[in-house]
């Protein structure tokens, strides 16, 4: 859900683009393409906003259900996935893509941050190459939504492995600076 909703997102900010260009054509050349366009500035984000609620909201409920059995001493939701600490009771929950769990700090054994990327492909001075141009395009949005996907806090509790979505850089590090001294165990890796 959440790579579709980041799918969604890079196709509206191109339908916008796409949008403004016609519009503009509209009023200096040809004015059939006015409602088109509108429609491309529209309708791309009537049907993103939906899905984006969605995916954020998906599984909070859940968590927020088990956030109430513990006593945290932080706590938050991020893209779709949440973590709490209970450091006065050793305990850590994670939630992520619908699913929620509540381990002893003892069974996390890996923390890993792994930024966002951003990959892109270029396609300066290809506005004419028609289909090579298109496919460069195609290549960009998905090696965009790769990226997005790919980020995220990983943590490895009792053998399984959860992904904390859209968390930043800063976030990631605090998270991983309160959990180092409790879960003296676990490995903590470095991005390098």
């Amino acid at each position: 859900m959440r790579g579709l909703a980041f799918l969604l997102l890079v196709l509206a900010i191109a339908g916008t683009a796409l949008g403004g260009a016609g519009i503009a054509f509209s009023f200096f050349e040809d004015q059939a393409f006015l409602v088109p366009s509108l429609a491309l500035l529209v309708v791309p984000w009537a049907i993103w906003l939906p899905v984006q609620r969605r995916s954020t909201a998906e599984g909070k409920a859940a968590f927020e259900r088990a956030l109430r059995t513990l006593e945290p001493e932080t706590a938050n939701w991020y893209d779709g996935s949440g973590l709490a600490l209970d450091r006065a009771h050793g305990k850590l929950l994670v939630g992520s893509r619908g699913a929620v769990a509540v381990h002893a700090l003892g069974e996390l054994t890996e923390v890993e941050f792994v930024p966002e990327s951003a990959g892109s492909v270029s396609a300066a001075g290809m506005s004419n190459a028609g289909v090579v141009g298109v496919i460069l395009a195609l290549f960009a949005i998905g090696s965009a939504t790769a990226g997005h996907l790919g980020g995220g806090l990983f943590l490895t509790l009792a053998g399984r492995k959860w992904q904390v979505a859209g968390i930043g850089k800063n976030e990631a590090e605090l998270w991983i600076e309160a959990l180092k001294p409790v879960a003296p165990q676990a490995v903590f890796k470095e991005q390098g």
